[in-house]
Order: structure tokens, then C-alpha cells, then sequence
């Protein structure tokens, strides 16, 4: 099969030119890397990540049911998929940087 390209002359004259087979193949290469590329950027802007519970828990260095008690109180935000909890990663460290602020964990009165 034999490709061409067509090239307009200023005088307005259209010719048709032969593309080797070699710079055809180079030609899609480039054409569908940068699709990839826009897709992995829009994917990237728009896909987040999804954290379980045990690994809010890790990353956040406290127990599950500290985990469950924030997710109660509002202060760490949960998204249900199914029957599932997730977390937004991004929404665990604007917790996580809130903290130094505000802390997470409630003080406990202890009787003396």
C-alpha cells in the first residue's frame, strides 16, 4: 500500500508526494505518544488515589478505630464505593498538615 502526502504550492498548485513507509511509522509513533501523553496528564489531574482503612491508619500512625472515631467526628472525610470505605489520599495529608494547626486526636481529661 503506498501513502502520500499532499503538498500546496504557493501558486496553489496541489501535488501529491510519495511518504516512505519508514517515516510513516515515525510519524504515528509521534502522533500517538503525544496522546498518551494528554491522556496521562488528564488522567493524572483527575484520578485519585484511594486509600483502605489499614492504610489511612499506617500513614497516619494511629489505630483503626482512631481512624473510625475521625471518620464519626468529620474530621477525616470517607467516600463509600460498594459496601467499602476509602479515603482520598489528598484529603488525608490536608488532615495530616491541618493537625499541626488543629489537632486531629481530641485531648482526654484525666482525672488527677
Amino acid at each position: 500500500m503506498n501513502y502520500f502526502r499532499v503538498i500546496a504550492h504557493p501558486e496553489g498548485r496541489l501535488e501529491l508526494a510519495p511518504v516512505p513507509t519508514q517515516e510513516l511509522s515515525e510519524l504515528v509513533k509521534q502522533a500517538v505518544r503525544q496522546v498518551l501523553l494528554e491522556y496521562q496528564d488528564q488522567k493524572g489531574a483527575t484520578e485519585e488515589e484511594l486509600l483502605k482503612l489499614p492504610q489511612v491508619a499506617a500513614l497516619l500512625g494511629v489505630s483503626k478505630q482512631t481512624i473510625y472515631e475521625w471518620k464519626r467526628q468529620g474530621k477525616l472525610p470517607a467516600h463509600k464505593i460498594g459496601r467499602r470505605v476509602f479515603f482520598k489520599k489528598s484529603e488525608v495529608v490536608a488532615a495530616l498538615s491541618a493537625q499541626s494547626r488543629q489537632p486531629l486526636r481530641s485531648r482526654v481529661n484525666r482525672r488527677g
